[in-house]
């Protein structure tokens, strides 16, 4: 795979979507005390402009929900080692190592039970590489104006937002 070169129409505009740095869900307000839990997100722009997108499967947590792909970190890693090694897992992408990650944004979000901090990574491809699914039920290129009629995680809700600020 080959990124696309940085160009005037892909800006990355680095202000913070959001400026709280925890959302408060109003259905669950038991204090969690535990540390956030270390998220890597992709979000990956096709020739397109489409952004890939990904269906959790029905069996996790939040069956049936649309997100970005990626996962948790792992000891020692940062967002480029994290995402190279979730695409990998997720999707069958092995030739990730040497394409340059752009970090976009990072947050704290209260899921119920715990907190997960988001580190998203943005990466821009010249092409739409095969999907080969291993976690997911199902994969989508998908432009940003039909990403609302599309059933989200609550926590890629201001990812989705962070984007239409940047790639209108």
């Amino acid at each position: 795979m080959k990124p696309i070169a940085a160009s005037d129409d892909l800006a990355i505009n680095t202000a913070p979507i959001n400026t709280d740095p925890i959302n408060t869900d109003p259905i669950n307000t038991d204090p969690i005390n535990t540390a956030p839990i270390k998220v890597a997100v992709g979000l990956i722009r096709n020739e397109d402009g489409a952004w890939l997108c990904c269906q959790r499967s029905d069996d996790e947590d939040h069956a049936g929900l649309w997100e970005f792909p990626g996962g948790k970190f792992e000891a020692g890693e940062n967002l480029q080692h994290a995402l190279v090694r979730e695409l990998s897992e997720e999707l069958g992408w092995s030739d990730l190592d040497g394409l340059g990650i752009t970090p976009f944004h990072d947050f704290t979000w209260q899921h119920p039970g715990k907190y997960v901090h988001l580190h998203c990574g943005l990466l821009v491809l010249d092409h739409s590489p095969a999907i080969k699914l291993s976690v997911h039920q199902a994969a989508a290129w998908v432009q940003l104006d039909d990403m609302g009629s599309m059933e989200w995680l609550a926590s890629n809700l201001p990812i989705i937002e962070g984007l239409r600020a940047n790639y209108r």
